[in-house]
């Protein structure tokens, strides 16, 4: 029996019974300790002068503030905003979770938008668990784009409402009832200006691709070309609201390398090669290619679309791949240098999106009507399963960082965090408007987190001070050493 036993392991690794149920498994166990740290975050930086500028000038007053004096981002302000003007900073770690579960949710649905008519819920679950899994672990900058409200709401709410709406519009194409289509569309609009109003990357993606529907659809002489050509017009009035508004060029005037036509199109064209270089050779992106090549003959052989109009999906290819350096450029354009790592997120997030289905593309394209006859042989599907573990959990990534951190970290930052709340409560009912805090000493790297300073003076403090009705507040430190 022992002698027997590592060629029961071997054949029982060759069965096809475990893998897409280990894949899941693991997945769903990796995301557990990515929505648990969502428990330990805390407001910071500019979620203060959000709230207090909420506090102080109210709802739509607020609006024109923002709009004429700093940005055209009109829905993530509002969203921000009017959480302020209804919590006041109370409930962040739900509010947090709540873009976690919509983001999750969106990409769930965009995948059913596309193959929910070939796949059964539990692939698709599968599919969206690993998507998910290469995202979280994979993102530039975690801490800002999820675990900070003001960066959440701007770049992880607007990719979810890119991707919502891209999948209500896919929905309303295949819909035959008129008051269906009529109720997608209205959604899928809404959606869309949402998200264009979130920030000017997630604009500059979007418009294309709603611009690329209408051109491919006006081709085929598809039943849905007006719905398409609806939805990018909607979308290009929104990208007018966001780019003439006055707080674009007040906000222009603190970056002078800005509006360099040639060097930000030659700067865009190579920060996008490196990050294509970088996303293609990762281990985890390709393990997790290889296990999805199933899906994608299925996908091949079934979808009539991929097969039919192979010339036009690779046509899409081409405009997923121009799409990456131009989601660079509006940085480059607007303040000279490459942009922040929270919104290379959305960008990532733009190349998972679009990787998956140029596989399927490449699929048809290469092997055409043979797709029927292959097969990846279990003993390689088995190896990857292995692999994708191994890269998931052992590779140091967001995942694992964060797990780490979760159990390290995460706790002891969260009660520093109460306790300097609690020291602000007794000053002020101790009518003591002027307060000296320690700083904190647990921070972790994966949640946002920007500390008070020893100058009072500064803008965090300022508006902490105000958030909490202070005359002002500092961390422990030497004033004298303050510029």
């Amino acid at each position: 029996m022992i002698k027997n036993l590592p060629n029961l392991l071997f054949n029982l690794l060759l069965r096809r019974e475990w893998q897409y149920p280990a894949i899941l498994l693991i997945s769903a166990g990796s995301i557990v300790p990515f929505i648990s740290l969502a428990f330990f975050s805390h407001p910071s930086a500019d979620d203060y002068v959000f709230a207090t500028d909420t506090t102080r000038l109210g709802f739509w007053v607020s609006q024109v503030s923002w709009y004429d004096g700093w940005t055209g981002r009109y829905f993530s302000s509002a969203i921000l905003t009017l959480y302020n003007l209804i919590f006041h900073l109370k409930g962040y770690s739900f509010a947090i979770l709540f873009l976690i579960f919509f983001f999750m949710t969106s990409i769930y649905f965009f995948i059913g938008s596309i193959c929910g008519s070939i796949f059964r819920r539990t692939e698709i679950l599968v599919a969206t668990l690993v998507l998910l899994n290469l995202f979280i672990s994979g993102m530039p900058d975690i801490c800002s784009g999820v675990y900070w409200l003001s960066g959440a709401a701007t770049y992880l709410l607007g990719s979810t409402l890119a991707i919502f709406s891209i999948g209500l519009l896919l929905s309303a194409s295949k819909e035959k009832s008129h008051l269906q289509t009529a109720v997608n569309l209205s959604i899928c609009s809404a959606a869309a200006v949402a998200a264009i109003g979130c920030n000017e990357t997630i604009m500059i993606i979007i418009l294309p691709v709603f611009f690329s529907g209408s051109m491919v659809t006006a081709m085929l002489k598809s039943h849905s070309r007006a719905q398409w050509i609806f939805i990018t017009i909607i979308g290009a009035i929104a990208a007018y609201i966001v780019i003439s508004a006055p707080g674009n060029k007040f906000r222009a005037a603190f970056f002078p390398d800005r509006h360099q036509g040639w060097l930000s199109i030659h700067f865009s064209l190579r920060t996008a090669r490196y990050y294509f270089t970088q996303w293609v050779f990762d281990s985890r992106i390709l393990v997790s290619t290889f296990l999805l090549l199933p899906f994608a003959f299925k996908i091949s052989k079934e979808i009539e679309f991929f097969r039919n109009h192979w010339q036009k999906c690779l046509c899409l290819v081409f405009l997923w791949m121009m799409l990456i350096p131009l989601s660079f450029f509006p940085a480059f354009w607007a303040m000279g240098h490459t942009a922040p790592d929270r919104t290379i997120n959305t960008i990532y997030l733009l190349f998972l999106l679009g990787w998956f289905p140029s596989i399927v593309v490449l699929v048809t394209v290469f092997l055409g009507v043979n797709v029927r006859n292959w097969k990846i042989p279990q003993e390689l599907l088995s190896i990857a399963t292995i692999l994708y573990i191994v890269c998931l959990t052992c590779q140091p990534n967001n995942l694992t960082k964060g797990t780490r951190e979760l159990l390290t970290q995460a706790y002891p930052y969260h009660k520093e965090i109460l306790r300097r709340e609690k020291l602000v409560a007794n000053a002020l009912e101790q009518n003591s408007k002027d307060l000296v805090v320690p700083s904190i000493s647990h921070r972790p790297s994966t949640i946002f987190f920007t500390d008070l300073k020893s100058n009072p003076g500064s803008w965090i403090n300022r508006s902490y001070a105000e958030y909490w009705g202070l005359a002002s507040i500092r961390t422990e430190g030497d004033l004298s050493t303050i510029p």
